[in-house]
């Protein structure tokens, strides 16, 4: 009973979701928080490996063009899609959010025959390219003809074909003309790569962005901050340091440099493979035009590497050599570890005071930090999405002190940096409500103590009333025995 009962619980909010889901694709107008929300519902409810086919196939700002276009149908049972059938390249990308549907073909002017069954979380693409890698093959495919039956009620959005068509081909033309550069970087970190097709190729190498700032002494990461990404350097120059404080905090200067890093070399490993901290940071030192960066999202490696056991060995390498590096620096006096330093620079053709300058640029609070903490434009980027988080959210305000303040001034900006923008609705609110209450608690921190006095006497009070009934009773009774006792000897 209570398993009937759960599913029956799981399938009415998978319907609410859904039905969420069609109320934000139906706005005429969408906010950066409403395209989050549909990314991250289209993550949780649609199968992985039908997802990551189409997204291969764009980059991240394409993607999100596409999903502003959504549309959403709601379908009756054995509803048509389509009045009259069509032919594949007419037929809209669909992502079936609820109920089970089948995709019928047949020749002009002939029955039309059930090809293939669908149901919620699953992804319809009909073309040449995509039928082979999510329906099967369908011979001569050009001359069959398409529609789409509800078998039971149902919701469906749709991307309009042609829209979808011209992101795509604009998308196609854009990665052929870095194709090729970009690849045989690939090959060189993922030999694996080399046995596939050119089409396969393209999908898996779209899992490497473009790193978004590829600037002249651009910190990446720290051995504190950073990502948790893994970066390939495809064209340009990275220097490997840690700051001083792993050598000698008696040193003048901040950082000290381990050693570059340049074409088709991977660096960051140790945080995705191993989800533990780097012992280097990375600094770009080529100029702006000279560089080209590549990062892929941890989740996404192993959609590139058949062998990841090979990059850890190689990481591990890596590591046990800037540590002999590190332990080597550790030995030598002030005086010679500059001398080394600058003799290091002069290796790579480098001037040790303009790398003194860039550190310098990318300190705050005597500490070296990523880009993204020191640039302004980043934390003004990341105001306007928090507020707009913030605007479009049903948690308005909160109670504070017995007066109404807006929730904006109980959180930060940096909220927005920790993924809030990936997360639904409830867990926004959530999130905000809980660093709220954190205000709350810094601000009336003595308010509170003060409660939890009045509180515990308010519970003493409670324990003695009721002690002294308990006494009250058993005198009641000890005098009731009593009486008896007296009335027994009376009649004896």
């Amino acid at each position: 009973m209570s398993e009937v009962l759960g599913g029956l619980l799981g399938k009415c909010a998978e319907i609410k979701r859904a039905e969420q889901f069609k109320n934000i694709v139906q706005k005429q107008e969408k906010s950066q928080a409403d395209i989050q929300f549909i990314i991250k519902y289209i993550d949780n409810t649609f199968q992985k490996e039908q997802l990551q086919k189409l997204t291969g196939q764009f980059e991240f700002t394409e993607y999100n063009n596409i999903l502003e276009k959504l549309e959403c149908q709601t379908l009756k049972e054995n509803q048509n899609l389509y009045e009259n059938s069509i032919s594949c390249n007419d037929f809209d990308l669909l992502f079936v959010a609820y109920g089970n549907v089948k995709v019928v073909y047949g020749h002009q002017e002939q029955q039309l025959n059930d090809f293939k069954k669908f149901q919620n979380g699953e992804i319809i693409l009909l073309d040449q390219q995509f039928t082979e890698c999510i329906l099967g093959k369908i011979e001569d495919i050009n001359n069959v003809y398409f529609n789409l039956i509800a078998q039971n009620e149902c919701l469906i959005a749709r991307v309009n074909r042609r829209f979808f068509n011209d992101i795509y081909n604009k998308s196609l033309e854009k990665f052929e003309q870095h194709f090729k550069e970009k690849i045989n970087s690939l090959k060189q970190v993922f030999p694996n790569l080399k046995k596939l097709d050119q089409a396969t190729q393209m999908i898996k190498s779209k899992f490497f962005q473009p790193y978004c700032q590829q600037t002249y002494g651009t910190v990446i990461s720290t051995t504190t901050s950073g990502s948790n990404d893994l970066f390939l350097i495809a064209k340009g120059k990275i220097l490997i340091w840690v700051p001083k404080a792993k050598i000698n905090n008696d040193y003048s200067k901040d950082f000290i440099i381990l050693g570059q890093i340049s074409n088709n070399q991977i660096f960051n490993e140790t945080n995705a493979l191993f989800n533990k901290e780097c012992i280097y940071g990375a600094i770009i030192v080529t100029k702006n035009d000279e560089n080209e960066i590549y990062q892929i999202k941890k989740e996404n490696i192993a959609q590139i590497s058949e062998n990841l056991d090979l990059l850890k060995a190689n990481c591990e390498i890596k590591e046990r050599m800037y540590k002999n590096h590190i332990k080597r620096y550790q030995g030598y006096k002030l005086e010679k570890l500059e001398e080394k330093q600058i003799e290091l620079c002069q290796k790579y053709k480098l001037d040790f005071n303009e790398i003194f300058e860039i550190f310098k640029k990318s300190s705050k609070n005597k500490k070296i930090v990523t880009h993204n903490i020191i640039n302004k434009q980043d934390y003004n980027k990341n105001m306007e999405q928090f507020n707009q988080i913030v605007k479009n959210s049903n948690f308005k305000s909160t109670e504070m002190q017995g007066d109404r303040e807006d929730i904006a001034s109980t959180v930060t900006p940096r909220l927005v940096s920790k993924g809030i923008r990936q997360m639904d609705s409830a867990a926004q609110i959530s999130l905000l409500a809980l660093r709220s209450i954190g205000k709350d608690l810094r601000e009336g921190f003595l308010l509170l103590i003060n409660f939890y006095f009045i509180y515990i006497f308010q519970v003493i009070e409670e324990l003695i009333k009721k002690f002294l009934m308990l006494m009250l009773k058993n005198c009641f009774k000890n005098k009731q025995k009593q009486k008896k006792r007296i009335c027994k000897m009376k009649d004896f």
